[in-house]
């Protein structure tokens, strides 16, 4: 009897447990569609698409959504359209929130065919003059977001000189990824390593070039599991102790903060005595800003833009404050635990500046 009793209370709960389960997309759904529409003028700035699903700004378009922000992923952006051609117009008027994704470029090989890990540029570099733009709508309110393939080559280095002091950081001339595979490394990349490039498996690949007014030679680093505690850089917080530990599995700039920033995320190279030793040759700290912080503008030393969202969120939109609780770890982690929060964070910034004005 007692026995037949314990199995209807475990039924019970299970039912109870799947019940709450299933109803949690449901109520992210229902708060979701219980917000007001935001009327917020947006600029995205991306000169890197290359494909129809213009992956570089796509986690905008999801998180734009979510906010019930006006903008459509394929049409409302500026830069470049899918296969190099110059896209959209650069705006007269001071936009609320400006998010510049990626200035790197569209690129062709020896074939002309499009290619990420081609030499030549068929897209025109971020003129000065919107960074000048930039400037001036920082100082009249508006809220600036970059990341770090807006500083680095083929940005000119007055222009990166520029949208460094908007950011309130200095760029180190180094940036790098991490690896499952280093036969994966783009020839541009290899060619920096003197003789033959004959590393496979797992590693971490620091590049160090010319960016801004510093200039370094161009040189490169290879860090490998005999040099590391982990596979991927980590991105970690100072302020919370139970911030997950989350790897760093895109390009990401290493830079230097300036002392009246606020930086929120930093990133780790997770290396042991022999990975530090390299480092330290090369005069490369261990650890570098992330997420930084002045006023209203943030930069963001990697390519968060571009994070993909994993399901259910493309499916399900309303359901993205469950997520940032489920996905605290794994491959969507820097997507729900970072880019979305930050994307929140802009708005409302941006929503108080409109306000205020």
């Amino acid at each position: 009897m007692k026995r037949r009793s314990a199995n209807r209370l475990f039924l019970a709960l299970s039912w109870v447990g799947l019940v709450v389960i299933a109803g949690l997309p449901f109520g992210g759904w229902l708060r979701w569609m219980t917000m007001p529409d935001r009327d917020l003028d947006l600029l995205v700035y991306d000169s890197t698409v290359f494909e129809s699903d213009r992956r570089q700004h796509n986690g905008v378009g999801l998180m734009m959504k979510y906010l019930k922000v006006p903008f459509d992923n394929a049409t409302d952006y500026v830069g470049s359209s899918p296969g190099g051609r110059p896209f959209g117009t650069w705006p007269a008027e001071r936009p609320d929130l400006v998010m510049l994704v990626d200035a790197y470029g569209v690129y062709v090989n020896d074939q002309a065919d499009l290619d990420p890990n081609g030499e030549v540029r068929i897209t025109p570099s971020f003129p000065r003059s919107h960074a000048l733009d930039v400037i001036r709508w920082a100082d009249e309110g508006s809220v600036i977001m970059g990341e770090f393939n807006m500083m680095h080559e083929p940005t000119d280095p007055a222009t990166s000189e520029l949208l460094q002091g908007v950011f309130g950081i200095d760029a180190t001339g180094w940036t790098g990824r991490a690896y499952q595979d280093l036969q994966e490394v783009t020839p541009v990349v290899q060619r920096l390593h003197p003789g033959t490039w004959d590393y496979g498996g797992p590693g971490i690949v620091l590049v160090g070039s010319t960016v801004g007014d510093r200039a370094i030679d161009p040189g490169l680093v290879v860090l490998l599991p005999e040099h590391l505690n982990a596979l991927a850089p980590r991105v970690l917080s100072d302020e919370d102790p139970e911030y997950p530990d989350i790897a760093l599995n895109s390009w990401f700039a290493l830079i230097e903060a300036d002392s009246a920033a606020d930086t929120t995320l930093w990133i780790n190279l997770p290396v042991n005595d022999r990975g530090a030793a390299l480092l330290e040759a090369k005069g490369i700290a261990l650890r570098s800003p992330f997420l930084v912080w002045n006023d209203n503008t943030v930069y963001a030393a990697g390519s968060l833009a571009s994070t993909p969202a994993a399901f259910p969120a493309r499916r399900i939109v309303g359901a993205l404050p469950v997520m940032e609780r489920l996905f605290a770890a794994g491959d969507a982690a820097m997507f729900y635990r970072v880019f979305a929060p930050l994307v929140e964070r802009l708005v409302t910034m941006a929503e108080q500046e409109q306000v205020e004005e």
